[in-house]
């Protein structure tokens, strides 16, 4: 039932019916869709017919790919009218029904022809994020030459007005067919539809206008989720606490060389349950932080609750490709090309957890050290490294064969030691060893580290004997968005005023916040 009245020809003025009777004589031949909610404005039905028939028909692009622009939208808007007549105008007009069908049910479509998937990437991007990166922009021009992208970005841009105004109205589905789409929903509200990466985003990387040493703008080369991974919007999200600017200025370049990047939902939702309230965590919100700390480098992690799916990072680190890296998650079966594809667009490591919960499982969506040995000949090859999470005992176990590997071994959130164990732990020992030995990297994360009461000076004499150890492979981390802590999540500027402190000296704030970071991950300084 439409939220307006839907004039007629009987219930048309002559100004309505003279721009009616120029539509129905025109390629459209009938009424339909928005320009049923339009024509209470003749002035504007007419211009909007204009446009819509220059930008459907008369541009240089052909009509399989114009087609499939306006599928995208009509994806993304949840348009069922428009998904309708631009369906069947597809398939006519020559698009695989693969790729319909992919499209509709919100996975990766699979192209055999160029065009059609650099359309579809362009397209996704830019209804996704309201850009297009350098790479795919390049190459669009280079195929369609500026004409055909400005005709493409007009085509997006208009038929998103259309799927607006064909929601807001309720315009109803002509001839009472059913609506062909699933809308996402949450709180009782229709929701816009999340669009999954294509292929050929990596293949962007190929283009003249990134340096050599840049990695790739694409938004997301990682696979797309397969079919049968579940994927869920969390019903609440829990803002992290954002910083106050810290009293110490950070050293040019400075590192913060583990934060995280949660949603926006709607684009990258999760796909594992977490065991902790989601945070509201975009990438936006991420530069905000780094902003605020004066950080002019930032290392993104994969949380658990994304599992090998790394759209969400690789989304962020085209946001910034020089200033932002990455650690993605990944088990031994990726493909040497899609493992290619991930350290060309900024991840520099893969992450391996053994923290298991009471049942002696592994935390949904981890990977656990088992796999590194065979993951290690392949990041070796890529300069890429493994970053390490588990309690510290597991450390005894795994750590002297994996320290073994020729890659670099990095551990999160200062080892997991426990200061009240005292210095002759002997997971502190191995840590302590095979960091002197230059074998492993340390992340100067205090957050995560226990606090003994009884002992105050206990976190600051660990990180004092690391630093001892091998200033030139610590890093500082400062773990926002402080995931499990809640009302107890520091504030990243003071936790950069202590480590200022406890660094002491000018040259080794250098080497911990710049130096060290820009060697591992593949700073330009």
């Amino acid at each position: 039932m439409s939220r307006i009245p839907l004039p007629t020809p009987e219930t048309m003025s002559p100004a309505q019916l003279q721009v009616y009777e120029k539509i129905v004589s025109g390629p459209r031949k009938r009424l339909v869709g928005p320009l049923r909610a339009a024509l209470h404005n003749p002035e504007l039905a007419d211009r909007w017919q204009q446009l819509g028939a220059l930008l459907r028909f008369g541009t240089s692009l052909s009509p399989r790919l114009n087609e499939l622009a306006i599928l995208v939208t009509a994806r993304r808007w949840n348009s069922q009218i428009e998904w309708h007549i631009h369906g069947e105008a597809a398939l006519k007009a020559g698009l695989p029904q693969q790729v319909l069908d992919a499209i509709r049910e919100g996975h990766t479509p699979e192209f055999d022809d160029a065009d059609d998937a650099l359309v579809y990437a362009f397209s996704r991007q830019l209804q996704s994020h309201g850009d297009v990166d350098a790479a795919l922009y390049a190459r669009a021009v280079e195929r369609f030459e500026p004409v055909g992208v400005v005709e493409l970005t007009a085509v997006v841009g208009y038929y998103t007005m259309v799927s607006m105004t064909l929601n807001v109205h309720a315009i109803p589905m002509p001839d009472d067919i059913a609506p062909p789409l699933e809308v996402p929903m949450a709180e009782g509200r229709a929701q816009l539809s999340a669009l999954p990466a294509a292929a050929i985003e990596a293949a962007a990387q190929a283009t003249s206008a990134i340096p050599p040493s840049v990695p790739s703008q694409a938004r997301t080369n990682a696979p797309a989720p397969t079919q049968t991974q579940a994927s869920y919007i969390p019903e609440t999200v829990e803002t992290p606490r954002m910083p106050q600017a810290p009293k110490q200025a950070l050293p040019a370049n400075a590192c913060d060389t583990h934060c995280h990047v949660f949603g926006p939902y709607d684009q990258f939702p999760l796909h594992h349950r977490a065991s902790y309230a989601s945070p509201d965590a975009p990438v936006t919100r991420y530069r905000t932080m780094l902003r605020t700390i004066g950080a002019a480098r930032g290392v993104l992690v994969q949380p658990a609750p994304y599992g090998t799916n790394a759209s969400a990072i690789l989304d962020a680190l085209a946001a910034d490709p020089r200033a932002l890296r990455g650690i993605a998650v990944a088990t031994p079966d990726i493909d040497d090309a899609a493992l290619r594809r991930l350290r060309d667009a900024g991840v520099m490591g893969l992450r391996f957890v053994e923290a298991r919960d009471p049942a002696g499982n592994l935390f949904a969506g981890s990977v656990g050290f088992e796999h590194v040995d065979a993951l290690a000949p392949r990041l070796r090859a890529l300069g890429m490294h493994a970053q390490l999470w588990s309690p510290c005992d597991a450390y005894l176990q795994h750590l002297p064969r994996l320290a073994q590997l020729g890659i670099p071994i990095v551990l999160d959130h200062m080892a997991s030691l426990v200061p009240s164990r005292g210095r002759d732990d002997p997971a502190r020992a191995l840590v302590r060893k095979l960091l002197a030995d230059g074998r492993v990297w340390v992340k100067l994360t205090t957050c995560r580290v226990p606090h003994d009461d009884n002992d105050p000076n206990g976190v600051r004499a660990l990180h004092d004997e690391l630093l001892a150890a091998n200033e030139d492979q610590v890093l500082w981390g400062s773990d926002w968005p402080f995931v499990r802590m809640g009302a107890r999540a520091p504030d990243v500027g003071t936790l950069i005023d202590t480590a200022h402190a406890w660094l002491g000296t000018d040259a080794r704030r250098r080497k911990v916040w710049t130096d060290n970071p820009a060697r591992l991950y593949g700073f330009d300084n």
